[in-house]
């Protein structure tokens, strides 16, 4: 909180952000300056909880609806010009607009980047918990409820409900530990491992020898 210039905090509403503000409202006797992104319409938007915190704390609050009025294409040739090689965090170009909004202002940000690591991710960790009660019924019951599922219209919104309840039941399906990372992955080992012997057959050989 020691600064000789404007200090401002990012503030996206979850537990490590707004853990920050708490602490650093009770360390500044003055009105502390926070800075959003918000995705008003789209499922995963935060605003309802920023809304909170900044009532909470009553902070002077800045936030940036980003949709494509605010010319994302160049904003992507922008971004990969100043990195100097492409990205494909999605997650980094809101935080490029969130500094942009945060410099009309302020010149240091504190941010709670990375305290979702703790659980292992919010959404997995919620996973596991709840799967502790998925696999006390039938196995064949989840296997029919997920054949069910895959029949549903997929969706585009980004990590939606449909996708969640699928993937949730195909982990459920899976041992404890192995239902972890396949949340936080992208492929079932079976299909990784045939997605490296097709593409790297000799390294996957290698790997597999030792």
């Amino acid at each position: 909180m020691i600064s000789d210039v404007p200090l401002g905090i990012w503030l996206s509403g979850g537990m490590d952000s707004t853990t920050i503000l708490h602490y650093a409202s009770r360390a500044s006797a003055s009105q502390l300056k926070t800075f959003s992104i918000s995705f008003r319409g789209r499922s995963f938007d935060e605003t309802k909880f920023i809304d909170r915190a900044v009532q909470q704390y009553g902070t002077d609050h800045q936030v940036l609806d980003l949709t494509p009025a605010e010319d994302l294409c160049g904003a992507i040739e922008e971004f990969a010009y100043y990195s100097d090689e492409p990205s494909a965090d999605a997650g980094s170009l809101p935080v490029w607009f969130l500094s942009k909004l945060c410099k009309s202002k302020t010149t240091v940000a504190l941010s709670g980047e990375g305290a979702d690591e703790l659980f292992g991710g919010y959404i997995t960790c919620r996973a596991d918990m709840l799967a502790k009660w998925a696999r006390r019924m039938p196995r064949p019951f989840l296997q029919a409820a997920l054949v069910g599922v895959r029949h549903w219209p997929v969706s585009d919104e980004k990590i939606s409900f449909e996708y969640k309840l699928k993937r949730f039941l195909e982990g459920s399906l899976l041992e404890p530990s192995h239902a972890h990372v396949y949340w936080n992955g992208t492929f079932r080992t079976r299909k990784s491992d045939r997605c490296c012997a097709s593409r790297f057959p000799l390294l996957f050989t290698i790997s597999w020898m030792k």
